[in-house]
């Protein structure tokens, strides 16, 4: 290396992380080398894929994870010249290898480049290939991240007419590997996407698509990540503090940066960046007058760091500047708008970091600045001052005039203009502004619930808000409701929005103080049936194959093996409220409104009443709890295999013991032919062997011997007291209790119980 550096063939570089030398060579010179050499070429990369045949016995997805060989084999079978082996690209688990290993762009890079020897023009395979391409896209995130997930099993979530799930359901036959297949393909309308990041992240925002996504940090650093990949693409040096905002121009080519420090930096993108991608797709011949790119950068990150293009700060000493944004129409006017820690707007000429035009100090900050174009189309700034906010028109002289002041109450943390409507988000409210008059469409008035982050989708319909609780929420400014809320993990700092054509849905990024950013989708499930109540549902495993009991829209309870309907009770005169299975899986037991109770033979579909109809005063009392077990713990489905398991005789026939709870205090256990009756309001029951464990709503403990019939009332302090029961749970072992409980603020008691359940 040193002889063809000495000839200027190579260029050396010593890098001090790496301690070695790092060589270059000049494109142009790379190009001609590969005319020159491409039959010793091809020869030398069949060796190599022969080698790989070799050690894998042909099967790719055992391919060594060396940081090399899954990254470049698409490569190598392209050189080789290999192409009847690109149909490794349909073999799931040699997906599942490379993603583990590289992530899921590089798989997605491959089939698009690869495309045509992968499908070899044919029409079934190219649209095998979309299937496999969105799958990747979906899913890819989740292998790489997570170490325990199986591809097989999310290819079997995904719909039962495609191509895809034919090939995992035939991988997941022949694999030792238990899979299970879902009633119906996982439908996940809100698609969430969790990047894991090594810096706090203080602001995050989209580029131009939602894989490009920018973030800000607490200690001053800008950097460009794509989607999954866990390395940035290009870092931004210049700030000495945590970024408090960042805004990407219109044109998507520029954006602006806010620090705590006080600055204001204008940034451009560089077209390293999509260099450092590594997106091969738009590669051309090399030409002697193409610009050598900056090598280094593959090896040294803080040699591809961007420097910002302008630098602007406030007029006095002792302010700072607390916000900034891009006029509508940027980069045209060329012209953007900062706000200061004493209320200073001013406008500026970018190109030429000269400022324009300002209002003056007002004494308070502006942390919410806009330059828009109004309903007159007239260019104006919106800013706002504590409770108020100000709007001046600017002219083709670039002198403002004042317009008008509206008073919001509340003091604005977010202001943003759509549709001829300002919308203003204060630490508990949000407001619409629309002809001068104000209308606070939603209100919170819980003082520990405040509002910390905003954003608004691109059409101005949907306003998403983050608040001190760690949750965010998403308001329908069209429909004038909450659409949904929902806890996210961790305080979620930064939010932004971006429409994915594409999918024709807005996706939302939510950046939070765990280091992690989030991507959801916005949907308003407008085309969803609301449902009522949940559905009646029962399962059980019978030896290896499920079974499940649900009552359908008939009221009819459908039994399903598997996929398969093995069986289906007639239509009762009354509603279903509960069904389960006898221990055996031989006969379910049904519940009804009237408080009658059924069992239902699965193979003879027979039925007999096992409970009467319970009427007082002319009201029904619906059964609301239904449950069999087997106190002796023998019943198994084995042990009913030589016995009449087509008998209705209850006499004859052991179901365990049968525990139901009908109306609000009245809790029946059958076993065998025991009947015992307490009166017991909305219990929780829990079963140890012969005995049952009812706690109540005042955390009143009770134990009943299903053999006996004989019931023991637990000594418990708080019994005797107005306490509410939230809830309550066993250990394993059956010897601790804890009760979680409300008197009036929340306690949690822990019992423990002696073996013979008699002391707590």
């Amino acid at each position: 290396m040193n002889k063809l550096a000495e000839k200027s063939l190579v260029v050396p570089f010593y890098h001090d992380n790496l301690q070695t030398y790092i060589y270059g060579i000049h494109e142009l010179l790379l190009n001609s080398l590969r005319e020159q050499t491409k039959e010793q070429t091809v020869a030398l990369h069949r060796k190599l894929i022969s080698g790989y045949d070799r050690i894998t016995g042909g099967d790719y997805s055992k391919l060594p994870d060396d940081n090399y060989t899954l990254q470049f084999i698409g490569y190598h079978m392209s050189q080789a010249e290999e192409f009847d082996k690109f149909d490794v690209y349909f073999n799931l688990k040699f997906l599942e290898a490379k993603i583990r290993a590289v992530g899921k762009e590089d798989v997605l890079r491959d089939m698009e480049k690869y495309g045509k020897y992968i499908t070899k023009n044919n029409n079934l395979l190219e649209e095998k290939l979309e299937q496999y391409k969105d799958f990747v896209g979906r899913c890819g995130c989740h292998l790489y991240s997570y170490e325990k997930t199986d591809i097989l099993q999310y290819a079997l979530r995904e719909s039962r007419d495609t191509m895809l799930f034919k090939d995992a359901l035939e991988a997941a036959k022949g694999s030792r590997q238990l899979y299970f297949q879902l009633q119906k393909p996982v439908d996940e309308p809100d698609h969430s996407q969790i990047m894991k990041i090594k810096d706090n992240i203080s602001s995050a925002c989209f580029v131009d698509s939602p894989h490009h996504i920018l973030i800000g940090t607490t200690e001053g650093k800008i950097k460009l990540f794509y989607e999954q990949s866990p390395k940035e693409i290009s870092a931004f040096v210049g700030h000495q503090k945590a970024i408090k905002t960042l805004v990407v121009s219109p044109d998507k080519r520029y954006f602006l940066s806010v620090s705590d420090d006080g600055v204001v930096f204008l940034w451009k993108f560089s077209a390293d960046s999509s260099r450092n991608s590594m997106d091969f797709s738009g590669q051309c011949p090399v030409s002697p007058k193409t610009k050598q790119p900056y090598w280094q950068d593959m090896h040294t990150a803080d040699k591809g760091q961007i420097l910002p293009r302008k630098k602007f700060q406030a007029f006095d000493l002792d302010d700072v500047l607390v916000s900034a944004a891009f006029c509508y129409d940027f980069p045209d006017q060329f012209i953007i708008l900062t706000g200061s820690s004493k209320g200073n707007v001013v406008v500026w000429d970018a190109l030429n970091g000269t400022p324009i035009c300002n209002t003056g100090n007002r004494g308070m900050a502006a942390p919410c600045v806009m330059y828009v174009q109004d309903r007159d189309e007239r260019d104006a700034i919106i800013f706002s001052c504590d409770d108020s906010i100000f709007k001046y028109h600017i002219n083709s002289e670039g002198k403002l005039s004042y317009a008008e002041t509206l008073f919001n109450k509340d003091t604005c943390c977010s202001i943003f203009y759509a549709e001829e409507e300002l919308v203003t988000v204060s630490d508990r409210s949000i407001t619409v502004w629309k002809n001068h008059k104000s209308d606070k469409v939603l209100e919170n008035f819980d003082d520990t619930k405040k509002n910390i982050s905003s954003t608004i989708t691109s059409d101005g319909q949907y306003v998403v808000v983050s608040t001190s609780q760690s949750t965010v929420y998403i308001w329908d400014l069209e429909e004038k409701k909450l659409l949904m809320e929902f806890e996210n993990r961790g305080l979620a700092k930064s939010l932004d929005t971006f429409y994915d054509e594409d999918k024709s849905v807005h996706v939302l990024l939510i950046g939070s103080d765990r280091n992690t950013l989030q991507l959801c989708h916005i949907q308003p499930y407008n085309d969803r049936e609301p449902q009522v109540d949940a559905p009646v549902f029962a399962s059980h495993w019978k030896r290896k194959s499920p079974l499940t009991a649900i009552r359908n829209a008939e009221n009819r309870i459908q039994i399903f093996s598997g996929y398969v309907q093995v069986s289906e009770t007639e239509q009762p005169n009354t509603l279903v409220t509960c069904v389960c299975f006898s221990p055996c899986g031989n006969h379910i037991v049904y519940g009804l409104i009237n408080g009658e109770i059924r069992m239902f033979n699965i193979k003879t579909k027979k039925e007999v009443t096992i409970e009467e109809p319970l009427t007082t005063n002319g009201q029904k009392h619906p059964v609301n709890y239904l449950h069999c077990y087997d106190p002796s713990g023998l019943l198994t489905a084995r042990s009913y295999s030589n016995g009449s398991t087509d008998s209705l005789d209850l006499k004859d026939l052991k179901l365990g013991c049968i525990v139901s709870h009908t109306g609000n205090s009245l809790l029946r256990i059958r076993n065998e032919e025991k009947i015992i009756k307490l009166h017991v309001v909305n219990p929780l029951v829990f079963y140890a062997f012969t005995d049952l464990i009812l706690v109540d709503r005042h955390c009143g403990v009770s134990v009943c011997n299903v053999d006996t019939g004989r019931i023991n009332m637990l000594q418990n302090n708080h019994s005797l007291e107005e306490v509410m029961l939230d809830t309550a749970e066993f250990s394993v072992q059956k010897c601790l209790l804890a009760l979680s409980f409300e008197q009036p603020d929340k306690f949690l008691d822990i019992y423990a119980l002696s073996e013979s359940y008699d002391s707590m």
